[in-house]
Parts: structure tokens; sequence; C-alpha cells
């Protein structure tokens, strides 16, 4: 009899504990928007993208191709991009395109938040390429600079890891410069945004 006194019992305990609130009743407010991301409105607009591979030597792949291949080799490539703040403020979306071998292109989404307890940003990347990404975006330079740092998947689903920086120059430019290191090898570019709108 006791052990089927305890049975019925319990759940009813449990259930009560997990409506028991200490303090306060009040649902939460929805908090505003950290005050960091202020430092991202530079990048809110339409933006054009111009990139330069300069690691490994284009010259030197060149070199290493037979002359079909060299007619086809590019180093340097375009893209284009948008950014906003999205979520009432507490996230910049930035979704984009960029160039791929033969003609081909590839569509990016990514996201960067404050995380008030690391003091810097997280970001999260993924294409329709199947590349994914995370890392943090460390302020520096009064907000004008980020240093990012990050792990993810290529195209290929092999694991990589990148690292760089990008700076907003002024109100229609920004530059930046990455390094990628995957199974595949290292691979260094740099290149800028302009502002479109």
């Amino acid at each position: 009899m006791i052990r089927r006194v305890t049975c019925l019992l319990l759940p009813l305990t449990l259930l009560t504990g997990c409506h028991h609130h200490h303090g306060s009743m009040e649902m939460p407010k929805k908090p505003a928007p950290a005050p960091q991301m202020k430092m991202l409105e530079a990048m809110v607009g339409t933006w054009s993208s111009s990139g330069e591979m300069v690691e490994p030597d284009p010259e030197a792949i060149k070199a290493s191709m037979s002359e079909s291949e060299r007619a086809n080799f590019k180093s340097t490539f375009v893209g284009g991009s948008n950014g906003e703040l999205a979520m009432g403020g507490t996230a910049l979306q930035m979704t984009g395109w960029y160039e791929m071998p033969e003609d081909q292109k590839g569509n990016y989404v990514e996201y960067w938040t404050w995380d008030a307890k690391k003091a810097k940003f997280r970001t999260w990347y993924t294409s329709d390429w199947s590349e994914t990404g995370t890392g943090w975006a460390t302020p520096f330079n009064d907000g004008k600079c980020f240093h990012v740092k990050g792990t993810g998947n290529d195209a290929t689903g092999m694991k990589k890891s990148f690292e760089g920086c990008m700076c907003v120059v002024d109100r229609d430019t920004m530059e930046w410069q990455f390094t990628e290191k995957s199974a595949m090898g290292r691979f260094a570019m740099h290149g800028t945004n302009k502002r479109q709108k």
C-alpha cells in the first residue's frame, strides 16, 4: 500500500514542483538589442565584392597547368551581398553570392550576434554548396575592424579552419583578408566590398 501511495504522489510532487516559482510571477520582458550591435550598422546595405587569391601563388599554379587549364584559370573573383539588422536588431544577417569555377555561382547566409559573456560576436555561415562555418568576431580599432576566427566544412565536406580580418574603411568601403586551411592545403585571399546603396 505504501508503495502504491508513493507512486501516486511522486508524479504530483514533480508536477507541482515544475510550476512552483520563487519571487515575481511576471513574464520576462524581451531584452533590447545589445548596444554593441551598433558596431555592425556600417555593414548594413547592398555591397559588391571583388577578391583575389594570393596563396598559393597564382603564377606558380598556372605554371603547373596544361595550356587548356591555364585558359580557364582565374585567381580573382566577384560577388555581392546585402546586410540588414534582423530579429529586432539582435542579429546582423548577410545574404550574398560569389563566383565559383566553370561559371558557377554560390549563395550564402551569414549571421552575427553579440555574446555578452565572451565580449565578442558569434558568427554562423552556410551556403548552397554545403559549406558551413561557425566562429567568433572580436572587434578592435573602436569597432571599425574585426578579427574573425572559426572552423567549418568546405564544399567537399572536409574540415577547415579560417582566420582573418575585416575593416570598415569608410561608409562605402570594407576591406578584408582571410586564410583558410583544410586537407587541400592553405589558401589566402584578400578583397574589397563597395557599397551599392
